[in-house]
Parts: C-alpha cells; sequence; structure tokens
C-alpha cells in the first residue's frame, strides 16, 4: 500500500483514489494526505508512532486494509467475469467442503439475496445441474476428491464451471472456464 502512494505507476492514481474515497465514506471526510502517509509508515515501522496514537493508527489500519482488499477484489478481472458468468447462467450451483463449504453457503447466501437463481450442491432439494447452468466450487487445494464427480458432471452436460481456489493449477483449476484465486 505504501508503494501506491510514493510510485508514479500508471495505476496507482486510480487505486489511491479509490482508497481515498472509500476512507472518505468511513472517517466521514476525506483524509489527508499527511494522515494517509502516517499510517502507510505505521505499516513499516509501527514503533515511530507516540503510545497513544498507536491505538487509533491500529484501528484505521485494520479499517484501511480491509478497504485495500476490497478495492483488490473488485478492481480483479477474474472477479467481474465470475460477476459475467453469475448473471448470464440459467442457474448457479455452489459447494465446497469442510471450511470451504462454510463459505460456499455464504457465497449462496449472498447471491441469493442478490436476486439469483442459486441452488447448494448435496442438498436433498437441488434439482439437476444442465446446460446453461453454472457450478461454483470453492476449494483451496483444487483437488478435493469429493467434489470432483460434481465437475464431472457438470461438464458432461455442458455447464459451466469455476474454481475458487488458492491454487491456479490443480484437478479442478485444469478442466474449469474460470479460476478465480484466492489468497491467504
Amino acid at each position: 500500500l505504501y508503494s501506491l502512494y510514493s510510485s508514479d505507476s500508471y495505476n496507482s492514481y486510480s487505486i489511491e483514489q479509490k482508497i481515498r474515497s472509500l476512507l472518505t465514506i468511513y472517517f466521514k471526510g476525506v483524509p489527508s494526505t499527511e494522515a494517509i502517509k502516517v499510517l502507510c509508515q505505521w505499516w513499516l515501522q509501527p514503533s515511530i508512532l507516540p503510545e497513544d496514537t498507536r491505538a487509533i493508527v491500529e484501528e484505521s489500519h485494520m479499517v484501511a486494509l480491509s478497504i485495500f482488499n476490497i478495492v483488490l477484489s473488485v478492481t480483479d478481472n477474474k472477479s467481474k467475469q465470475l460477476l459475467d458468468m453469475v448473471e448470464k447462467a440459467g442457474r448457479t450451483f455452489i459447494g465446497g467442503a469442510g471450511r470451504s463449504l462454510l463459505v460456499s453457503r455464504f457465497f449462496a447466501m449472498r447471491l441469493m439475496h442478490a436476486g439469483f437463481n442459486v441452488n447448494m450442491i448435496g442438498e436433498v432439494v437441488t434439482t439437476a445441474i444442465k446446460e446453461g447452468d453454472l457450478l461454483i466450487l470453492v476449494s483451496g487445494s483444487g483437488g478435493t476428491e469429493t467434489l470432483l464427480p460434481f465437475v464431472k458432471k457438470a461438464k458432461s452436460v455442458g455447464a459451466k464451471f469455476v474454481v475458487v481456489s488458492m491454487k491456479k493449477s490443480s484437478a479442478m483449476a485444469d478442466v474449469a472456464d474460470l479460476v478465480k484465486p484466492v489468497y491467504s
């Protein structure tokens, strides 16, 4: 983040403006350039701040870091592609295993609240996937054995397949129409 304020790279201005806009909304006023520089310096060397200022900056740090992650995810081309695929799909089927199952349920609920036709794989009321549908699986490894039959079925009927994974290459990623990378 600090490099955004100290470099002259092509994209740094637009990202800086987005971060500044989001910080403005959060702090209900325009944060000064000096305040942003202090925040960035603290990320590099927290000990430079006086003791009484650290708590305020630590809270600001968490907020700014969250906002920065949001900006990166929104500007990510893969996220835009994923949204386009969801919008074009007849129905969207979502699944995962273990902790990824929990994340996939949260994601499915968000999509459902946004008005999309969403099904969780493995539920007794879930209908069969067909051509024109979309399967999204969340798998850190991209190779969860219990999920691979769902991939095979989706591909065999002509459905699109997206994997959200930490691995760019895996059993799922290698056959996916889109790999949406996540980073730990």
